[in-house]
Order: C-alpha cells, then sequence, then structure tokens
C-alpha cells in the first residue's frame, strides 16, 4: 500500500496531477488548483489506492486527515 508519495510537478490537468519520484511518474488523481508556475515544484500528496476489476487508482490528498 502506497502511504504517500513526494516529488516533482511534471504535469497536470484539471483533476489529476503527474509527480516524478525518482524517476517514474505517478498519476494521482487529485482536484487542484495548480498553476503553470507550480511545474517543477516539490509536492508530498497522501495517497489513498483504489483497486477493482475496472483498473487501479491513486487518489492524492494534501493532509493525512483529509485522507481519512
Amino acid at each position: 500500500m502506497i502511504g504517500y508519495l513526494s516529488g516533482k510537478i511534471v504535469a497536470h490537468t484539471y483533476d489529476t496531477v503527474i509527480l516524478s519520484v525518482r524517476g517514474v511518474g505517478y498519476e494521482i488523481n487529485y482536484l487542484n488548483n495548480l498553476t503553470t508556475s507550480d511545474f517543477g515544484s516539490k509536492m508530498t500528496l497522501f495517497i489513498s489506492h483504489k483497486i477493482s476489476e475496472y483498473g487501479q487508482a491513486l487518489y492524492g490528498f494534501e493532509t493525512f486527515d483529509e485522507r481519512q
């Protein structure tokens, strides 16, 4: 289970962010207010990893309490 990810922002859309963590890009579902100036910034997200018959998804939250 993934508890959190910390890395650099390499891309984002309205509802996803891609974090580069030691050379691996993780696509995380995250409702955000990021701007283009956030590219390259360091970010840490607490992760909820969901697995279903349709696939896997990572959901990111800014605090541990939000994740709960």
